[in-house]
């Protein structure tokens, strides 16, 4: 089982598994919402959702149960049809996967590698996939962080050139401390009319107190949910070799990344 498991993580990462991640009907208004795994997409998925809600004014909330109906994961649910907001039109899917020409509306989340690495590294142990060191992780498994710089640079380097692609890059620890400014930046890239009070009300309703609570209701529904997968945001902690060794490795992508 934990072989498998290890399997199917690791496959939607790489691009051969990429054309099972696109959605059968693609339509002009698809935006893709990517990241390599642990990067916030959880949390920004319930964001953007609850923003779009909101400002058309629906009394519905995306949770972290419900959010799903709303932004289908591509990875675990490949043949799902998103959901179509109607204020602005569009729909969203979200992603792990590497570049894919498939995508052409992008919405890439990036965070803190060393983060990155403590939040990947307590979520495979916790999932019981993975059973080695921190070290081991980082530097020799299929989850560390050679795999985040081939998915930084598939993404931001090696497609560069790539017609007809649109991208926006949202760094995590900008959405954490101007929260509706991001998302304002980002509906001003791609034409949408958000209303500044919609933005305010998707920020109350996903702060990660509300996402935590919503996880607690989901554990105590779920007697088979152990987990615990909205952590208290935290930074890891590592020690000063292992941070050197990282710092090295993940130079250029970071600079890239504006970090």
């Amino acid at each position: 089982m934990r072989r498998e498991l290890l399997e199917f993580v690791q496959s939607n990462l790489t691009r051969k598994n990429r054309k099972n991640c696109v959605s059968n009907i693609q339509f002009s208004n698809d935006f893709y919402v990517v990241e390599f795994p642990k990067s916030g997409i959880t949390w920004f998925t319930v964001l953007l959702a609850n923003t779009f809600l909101a400002n058309q004014g629906s009394r519905d909330k995306a949770t972290f149960s419900s959010v799903r109906s709303y932004i289908p994961d591509l990875e675990a649910n490949p043949n799902l049809q998103a959901f179509e907001f109607t204020c602005p039109q569009v729909r969203l899917y979200k992603s792990h996967s590497e570049f894919s020409a498939d995508y052409v509306n992008i919405v890439y989340i990036a965070r803190n590698p060393v983060d990155v690495m403590n939040s990947y590294y307590r979520y495979q142990k916790g999932m019981g996939s993975f059973d080695g060191s921190f070290e081991e992780f980082c530097f020799g498994s299929p989850f560390g962080i050679d795999a985040w710089r081939r998915h930084v640079n598939s993404w931001f380097v090696d497609n560069v050139n790539y017609a007809n692609r649109f991208i926006h890059l949202v760094r995590y620890e900008d959405l954490v401390r101007e929260t509706a400014g991001e998302i304002q930046q980002l509906a001003e890239n791609f034409g949408w009319n958000i209303d500044a009070d919609a933005i305010t009300q998707a920020v109350d309703l996903s702060s990660r107190g509300a996402m935590r609570e919503q996880e607690e209701l989901a554990r105590r529904r779920n007697p088979g949910y152990k987990f615990e997968f909205v952590s208290a945001g935290r930074s890891g902690t590592t020690d000063d070799e292992l941070a050197r060794r990282l710092e090295d490795m993940r130079k250029d992508e970071c600079i890239l990344l504006g970090y």
